[in-house]
């Protein structure tokens, strides 16, 4: 999943799927309804090209992540209501 996306980190998220991003609540909520997508595009702060990610790797992704590691959920959010 994190192959060639090391010019990602430590960017500031500006929008997800054209979408501002507020706080990191509102990441993850947008993170969600874009896995209903063929596609999310993360668009960075200092303009850099956006990332583009298939939302069906991720939910494999995802899947394998929690087997590997025996996580319950996706994630936790403190104050998300989960």
């Amino acid at each position: 999943m994190n192959l060639y996306n090391e010019r990602f980190v430590f960017q500031v998220v500006e929008s997800v799927n054209g979408e501002k991003i507020k706080d990191f609540k509102d990441f993850a909520q947008r993170m969600q309804e874009g896995a209903k997508r063929t596609q999310i595009v993360i668009q960075f702060a200092n303009g850099t090209v956006p990332l583009v990610l298939e939302s069906s790797k991720l939910e494999e992704a995802n899947a394998r992540i929690r087997k590997t590691y025996g996580l319950q959920k996706e994630s936790y959010i403190p104050g998300a209501g989960q």
